[in-house]
């Protein structure tokens, strides 16, 4: 068979794999077998069909350099395309070439990740480049297209392309998911930026300063930041799983968050609202040229750990991941911890490693609980932030490697449960707090009922609770957001008058709390920033002085006037 020949038929089978994979990931949402497939082939026809042509064109001509110029980007074509499908097998996500330039920065971190992969994966992967390379070599005479032939099958290629776009395709909540990889990646107005007339609009008066009087506590405070624990895991958040009872227990005993929202789809978004306040982070560059933490470096000193340290506080951070990944513990260090602790803590040395070489929940929960009771001798008091990264996606059991969502978090379940009762036996809660928060949801398809329970905010909400020692408030069922944990924390330890330029908010008293919009930067669609606010909400299109509301549900003209505004002053 000819290299044309070759390639056609790996477009075909491309488009088969793709076709299985989004009907068994979507088609227990939409309780159909096949409902995605004709907004997938009306997506990505088009798309094969341009790699068709252009591979069909390298062969007009028996010339080596000639059949390179096009066939280069055909191959490349392709291998974008499977490697999307690879994204979305391994991690429900696209394959997004911003993340990429970041993740990938680290290629021995990206490759213990990739390691989780089926066996058929990596085989077939590894026939993918065999497969590239022989395109590439074979280029010879005989295999040269006659102009009539050439002419005729771009003609047939064209006309499947245009039946393709004539498929009547219904609107889906996971619309991102069926755009061909092109369209998920083509620029948006994400970096375009505000224009002199429009920013000044943003120069307001100075906010008002609003002061509280709560007396101070020297409190030890924990943060166990949770890897991609979500509502749908949880019977107490949402009903529809059972897979984190102990958990759910121990948030009954204090006050826990059911409209909770994280402000955007990573680790690295979950930690900038926890640790700085920032509701989110939206840089004003392209996203291949995006960095990590891109725009999270600036008003370090601002941030929580740096606030914390100005009080007399000791800041740590421990996780069992590796700290270099995505440059996270220079980030860390430069808001204001004073103690790193990763993969490379010698009390791991020896132990199993996992994906990000990180070792397994339960070694870093036994080195967090030796850590705390070392510094119960410190003079000052601590505030220490623990993550874990056994949940993290693609869900395989440390102990049995089984690849498991399910028994993966009822894993997470009870060894966080069993560190939160160490902690109590401690006696931790005699003068301590416990901040227990996930980072984001999970990269999993949204399913028809969580949409139908949680609609939009689906995508953002994620659990939290706080324990103190002493009974809660139970459910706060007001809305919060990742970045009122640095105000709670701020206004809890601070001697009186606390005063700050924004108005109070707090989890640990909701009924001091003012009411107010929260902002979710998108994982699906990077220019969209969903707003929940007490009255309604509505989706933003982010494209600088023409940023605008796409959908509003309940929110006056002058609120969705107020919130671009707001908006605009978050990215500066």
């Amino acid at each position: 068979m000819t290299p044309l020949g070759v390639f056609g038929l790996c477009l075909v089978a491309a488009l088969v794999v793709r076709v299985a994979v989004l009907q068994d990931m979507s088609s227990a949402v939409l309780s159909c077998r096949w409902c995605a497939t004709p907004a997938v082939i009306k997506a990505d026809v088009p798309y094969l069909v341009a790699l068709a042509l252009l591979f069909a064109v390298s062969t007009l001509r028996p010339v080596r350099w000639w059949a390179l110029l096009w066939r280069v980007p055909a191959v490349m074509g392709f291998w974008l395309y499977v490697l999307d499908i690879a994204t979305m097998v391994q991690f429900n996500s696209r394959f997004m070439i911003a993340d990429a330039r970041i993740y990938l920065a680290d290629a021995e971190l990206a490759v213990s990740v990739l390691d989780q992969a089926p066996l058929s994966v990596a085989i077939a992967c590894t026939l993918l480049v065999a497969l590239s390379g022989w395109w590439w070599i074979r280029i010879s005479p005989q295999h040269a297209l006659s102009r009539r032939f050439g002419l005729t099958g771009a003609a047939l290629m064209l006309s499947v392309a245009g039946l393709a776009l004539l498929l009547p395709t219904p609107g889906y909540v996971h619309q991102w998911a069926l755009e061909n990889v092109l369209a998920a990646n083509w620029p948006t107005g994400i970096d375009e930026r505000y224009g002199a007339q429009n920013l000044g609009h943003l120069q307001t008066d100075p906010a008002p300063y609003y002061c509280t009087s709560t007396p101070a506590h020297r409190d030890n405070v924990v943060v166990l930041v949770l890897e991609s624990w979500s509502p749908y895991h949880s019977q107490r958040w949402s009903g529809l799983n059972d897979w984190t009872p102990r958990l759910d227990r121990l948030a009954g005993e204090g006050t826990w968050f059911s409209r909770l929202h994280a402000g955007g789809s990573t680790t690295n978004d979950g930690l900038v609202s926890l640790l700085t306040g920032r509701q989110l982070v939206l840089p004003f560059t392209p996203p291949t040229q995006t960095e990590a933490f891109e725009g999270a470096w600036r008003r370090a000193e601002q941030a929580l750990p740096h606030a914390l340290a100005a009080r007399g506080y000791e800041r740590s951070f421990l996780t069992s991941g590796d700290l270099s990944f995505t440059h996270k513990g220079e980030w860390l260090s430069h808001i204001g911890f004073d103690t790193l602790q990763g993969h490379d803590t010698p009390a791991f040395d020896g132990l199993a490693r996992h994906h990000f070489n990180a070792v397994e929940d339960a070694a870093l929960y036994e080195h967090a609980l030796s850590f705390l009771r070392q510094r119960q001798r410190s003079p000052h008091p601590q505030f220490v932030v623990i993550e874990n990264v056994s949940t993290h996606h693609p869900f395989v059991h440390p102990d049995t490697h089984e690849r498991s969502e399910e028994q993966v978090f009822r894993y997470m379940d009870d060894t966080a449960a069993d560190f939160i009762e160490a902690l109590k036996r401690d006696g931790f809660f005699g003068n301590g707090l416990l901040v227990v928060v996930s980072d984001h949801r999970a990269m999993t398809m949204m399913s028809r009922e969580e949409h139908a329970l949680l609609g939009r905010a689906a995508a953002s909400n994620v659990p939290g609770f706080i324990l103190t020692g002493e009974k809660g408030v139970g459910e706060v069922s007001g809305l919060y957001h990742q970045a009122d944990l640095m105000p709670t924390l701020l206004a809890h330890v601070s001697e009186p008058p606390y005063c700050h330029q924004s108005p109070p908010r707090s989890l640990l008293n909701p009924d001091d709390t003012w009411p107010a919009c929260v902002f979710h930067a998108r994982g699906d669609q990077r220019d969209l920033v969903n707003v929940f606010c007490p009255q309604g909400q509505g989706v933003i299109r982010v494209d600088g002085d023409d940023s605008r509301f796409v959908r509003a549900s309940m929110l006056s003209r002058p609120l969705k006037r107020d919130l671009l505004q707001r908006l605009a002053r978050e990215r500066q």
